[in-house]
């Protein structure tokens, strides 16, 4: 399955085990994009484009930004890993 899609900006970051009730799973850097918006008019885009399973979040020093993860492996997206389960060198990147 295509996880990727035509957005704002978006990148892959580093993956590694995740934590919390999903330590069973390992992410690779392709399984995990990021997608930001830098205003209001980027993050409606993201917002229209946003799948269910995308883990979202605000950006403290930017009024207005958007951060999108999407975790997909290379058979599908995986859903329901809260951002708190990512693996830490993710959600610091």
């Amino acid at each position: 399955r295509d996880c990727s899609s035509t957005m704002v900006f978006h990148y892959t970051i580093r993956g590694g085990p995740c934590l919390g009730a999903h330590s069973h799973v390992t992410l690779s850097p392709s399984d995990i994009t990021c997608y930001v918006g830098e205003d209001k008019h980027e993050n409606e885009y993201l917002i229209k484009y946003g799948w269910p399973g995308d883990v979202w979040f605000h950006v403290d020093s930017l009024s207005s930004a958007h951060v999108y993860f999407r975790v997909c492996t290379e058979a599908a997206p995986i859903k329901g890993i809260p951002i708190d389960d990512l693996p830490t060198l993710a959600v610091y990147d």
